[in-house]
């Protein structure tokens, strides 16, 4: 495993990356930290595990349709102002690049 997450637009469930495909846009990549922004886009149950056959474990991975991935950054927005009152313009565009992609599906890559 290395330290870097991945944040992928796509179009399959579980997303092709698992398998080494290459149907998906990458969207953001993190070095030692994963993005609060990309942290309210997801729910517990949208946690997965896939078998890293190499490293003989489980690794995580987020994954949800677009749509409710929105929905959800929607539903934390509120409590996200609380912490960073002056960045509501940073909640539009982030949102709007979301809207922007695509592909209908949303995995974050923790591997």
């Amino acid at each position: 495993m290395s330290a870097i997450t991945i944040l992928y637009a796509g179009e399959n469930m579980p997303p092709s990356w698992i398998k080494f495909g290459e149907d998906e846009v990458r969207l953001g990549e993190g070095n030692y930290f994963i993005p609060l922004f990309w942290l309210a886009m997801f729910k517990e149950s949208n946690i997965e595990s896939y078998e890293d056959e190499d490293d003989e474990m489980q690794v995580p991975y987020f994954c949800a349709e677009k749509e409710e991935c929105i929905n959800n950054f929607n539903e934390r927005s509120g409590l996200l102002k609380l912490f960073l009152p002056k960045s509501e313009r940073f909640f539009k565009k982030w949102i709007a690049y979301i809207e922007s992609q695509a592909k209908d599906v949303i995995s974050i890559d923790f591997s």
